[in-house]
Formats: structure tokens, sequence, C-alpha cells
């Protein structure tokens, strides 16, 4: 079974990559895509632009038929979407190799940042901040708030039971993983790599050592 490790269930908005790809003024409009059912059928049509952490969580699709409906998709019901030049996959993280929130959904879409043996994906939750803002009489509840999980995976090997790696502990839990490229390997050992090099490492480990 391939497992997945959480690097960070919430990242401040400078180590997120979600920013980059997000545009908020296309939220509702439909864009060509797909989808890819659980028995493996691609149906092609138009995906609803949304947050995040609405298209982590469920996609609403139209298929290129006449007259063809709305149609709502969950985590369980696919293999994944395509959608805006990146395909997201269904990722079951109900297998135990983390603790999920009550937030968070056992099936989740998980959206890659790098693909190679060595993979980073991001999945968005939205996640209600409870907290109140007081100013003079009035008390206003603050906005929802996007958290992203950045998850590693490494095709050829599984991840020896590590479910989260800790700020003091990324040396030694990345370094477990790259040990199989002695290059980037040192570099996590030096710190020449840290956490905040986390693309960078991905990136040289498959270059150097993704075959």
């Amino acid at each position: 079974m391939k497992h997945f490790i959480t690097l960070c269930l919430l990242f401040s908005s400078s180590f997120s990559f979600a920013q980059a790809w997000f545009k908020p003024e296309m939220q509702g409009k439909k864009v060509p895509g797909w989808i890819v059912t659980t028995s493996g059928d691609t149906l092609r049509g138009q995906i609803q632009y949304n947050n995040p952490g609405i298209m982590s969580y469920k996609v609403y699709f139209w298929a290129d038929s006449a007259n063809a409906d709305r149609q709502k998709f969950k985590g369980k019901d696919l293999k994944g979407y395509f959608f805006e030049n990146v395909y997201w996959e269904s990722i079951n993280f109900n297998d135990g190799s983390i603790k999920l929130t009550k937030d968070q959904s056992a099936y989740s879409f998980a959206r890659p940042v790098i693909k190679g043996r060595l993979c980073i994906y991001e999945v968005y939750t939205l996640v209600n901040s409870k907290l109140l803002e007081q100013e003079g009489n009035t008390i206003t509840v603050l906005p929802t708030e996007l958290e992203t999980g950045t998850y590693l995976r490494k095709d050829e090997g599984a991840m020896e039971g590590l479910s989260h790696i800790k700020f003091m502990n990324f040396k030694k839990a990345m370094g477990k993983i790259v040990e199989d490229c002695p290059t980037v390997a040192a570099k996590v050992e030096n710190k020449e790599y840290g956490r905040f090099q986390l693309q960078k490492i991905v990136t040289e480990y498959n270059e150097t050592c993704g075959k």
C-alpha cells in the first residue's frame, strides 16, 4: 500500500503553493475538464471553478451532452478529475496514514504540485475559525479559514510508518526518505536543505535519483 506522509497540516500562506494557481475571480465559472469514474471511465465536460477547500472535498461537473444536469462528486465517487491542466487524484486518507481532524474527509482530492518518483501533493480544507471580532457593540464571526495540508509520496518505497514530521524532526525524517539518493541526503543532513526548500529537495531527488 502506498502511504502519504504529512509534512504539516497547516502552513502559513507564504509556504503554501495554493495561491500560485487559485484565481478568486474565477469562482463559480465553468471550465473544460473531465472526470475519471471508479470503474476507470473518462467523462468529458465542464467543471465548476471553486475555492480550493471545496475542490478537495467535492467537484461539480456537467457532461458534454445536451441539457446535461449538474452532478456532484466527492472523493469516494471518483478516481480523480482533470481541471486547469492538472489531474487531482482521489486519495483515501482513512488508511491510518494520518489522523483525520473533524474537518477532514476520509476521501479527498489531492492536487499534485510536483510529480515524479517522489511527489508533493496538497489537500485543502475549509475550517471554521470559530473566532469572534468585536468592535463597539458589533460582534462579527470571522470568515472560514483555508488550511493547506502538504504531503509526500514516494512511488517505490513505503513511508515506514512516518505519519507526521514535526518542525524539529524534519532533517531526520526527510533524510530517511531520500537516503537512497546520497547527494540530496547529504544536503539534508548538512542542513543545506530544510523544510523551506521542500520543492528543491523533491525536484533534485527526481532529477538525480528518480529513474
